[in-house]
């Protein structure tokens, strides 16, 4: 079964939100990341980091520490009434990611270029450590 759905009158939309990356899962929204233009985002089964993508913006606060949450909405005419139509509307949380602000430039603490996004599994692939630790058998 194949439909039109651009006949169907559905809205597609996404939602950017800013969470404190401290606190990544327990944080709050802090923000709505506005002055998103265009951006991917991808999901890899077979790689380590599973999710990863990018987001060009233009005038955007300060991302410094901060995950950005992504949600497709969609909107749909749910019911026809005799006062019109009726609307529904759905909200998917795509993914969480990282932003990594590597291209771009800020100006009066406003930030336009390209916002790199890494899945929340970055922090596991990056290692920190300067030196190899070892430690004994029973050691705590």
């Amino acid at each position: 079964m194949s439909e039109k759905y651009s006949l169907s009158g559905r809205i597609d939309n996404y939602e950017f939100e800013l969470i404190d990356a401290i606190k990544p899962v327990t944080s709050k929204p802090s923000g709505t990341l506005i002055g998103v233009k265009s951006g991917t985002l991808t999901w890899d089964g077979t790689t380590d980091l599973k999710l990863t993508g990018s987001l060009d913006v233009v005038g955007t606060p300060l991302l410094h520490n901060k995950y950005i949450r992504v949600y497709y909405v969609s909107t749909i005419p749910f019911a026809k009434t005799f006062g019109g139509v009726t609307w529904k509307t759905y909200r998917y949380l795509l993914g969480t990611c990282y932003a990594d602000t590597e291209s771009g430039h800020y100006e009066n603490g406003k930030y336009s270029g390209t916002v790199s996004l890494r899945g929340t599994l970055a922090r596991y692939l990056d290692d920190k450590s300067t030196k190899v630790i070892t430690m004994g058998k029973g050691t705590k």
